[in-house]
C-alpha cells in the first residue's frame, strides 16, 4: 500500500525532490519497473503459501521441525 502512495505522489508531482525526477522517468517507473516488482512480490507470496501448505500436509506445524 505504501508503494501505491509513493507512486501517486510521484505521478502527481507533489513537489518532493525539487524536480529531480522528470515526468518521463516517473512514467518509465510506473509502466516498466513497477509491474515486475508487483509480479515478484505476488510470486514470492504464492511460493511461501505453497511451502506452508506443503508443511501442513506433511503434518508439520512450523519450519523449526524441518531438519537436515
Amino acid at each position: 500500500m505504501l508503494a501505491v502512495g509513493v507512486q501517486a505522489l510521484l505521478l502527481t508531482d507533489a513537489g518532493y525532490g525539487g524536480g529531480a525526477v522528470s515526468p518521463a522517468q516517473r512514467w518509465w517507473t510506473l509502466l516498466l519497473w513497477n509491474p515486475w516488482f508487483l509480479l515478484g512480490g505476488l510470486l514470492s507470496g504464492l511460493a511461501a503459501g505453497a511451502a506452508h501448505r506443503s508443511l501442513l500436509a506433511a503434518g508439520r506445524r512450523d519450519c523449526a521441525e524441518v531438519g537436515p
